[in-house]
């Protein structure tokens, strides 16, 4: 009977080490571009305020969302954002817009009152996911506002499809990064012909 009990407590115990040995857990970042066109010197002096930018709630969170079907979403435990993605993403966004427009005048939301903004951009978030080997969708609706956002200057909605290659995790973050990049693409031209 001993000698059972401690068969038993020893397959137990090689059981319970192998569900404790897991894979590491990767962190993600989004990232700002790197070769930028041509700045624009008529957009040099601006000061730009970033933000607000929302998320849906299914994307406030650490573990990195993908597509199962169109109605169900899969979180990889071990695949998570470094950083709030919220954070991340108005981050990326007001580098790009400083390397696109060429002002290192760019302010995050929240900014202190006192300070001058000449234009903000506020960017919300409907859709930022994909589905790994397939692609990632970002639909955002942004605006851009005058002094001190006292003024809506334009209203638009941007649906951005972008290739998931690679497959895995990997390729998704990939894909949400070149997504970000067009987005910020389009809202840099608008600026550009506002700030004229």
């Amino acid at each position: 009977m001993k000698k059972t009990v401690f068969i038993l407590t020893c397959l137990a115990l090689v059981a319970v080490s192998g569900c404790l040995s897991s894979a590491p857990t990767k962190f993600y970042l989004l990232h700002a571009l790197e070769n930028p066109a041509a700045q624009n010197a008529s957009t040099r002096q601006i000061v730009l305020g970033v933000g607000p930018v929302e998320l849906p709630d299914y994307l406030n969170r650490p573990q990195i969302a993908g597509r199962v079907t169109a109605n169900e979403l899969g979180f990889s435990e071990y695949s998570r954002w470094a950083e709030p993605l919220e954070r991340c993403v108005q981050r990326v966004l007001a580098e790009n817009m400083s390397l696109l427009l060429g002002t290192e005048r760019i302010e995050l939301y929240p900014w202190r009152p006192s300070l001058p903004i000449d234009y903000q951009v506020r960017v919300r978030i409907a859709r930022f996911d994909g589905t790994a080997g397939d692609a990632v969708m970002l639909i955002a609706y942004w605006s851009i506002c005058g002094k001190d956002g006292a003024a809506g200057l334009l209203d638009r909605k941007a649906v951005i499809s972008e290739k998931a290659d690679g497959g895995g995790v990997e390729g998704i973050v990939q894909a949400q990064n070149r997504a970000l990049e067009t987005l910020s693409r389009e809202i840099a031209a608008a600026l550009e012909k506002i700030a004229h």
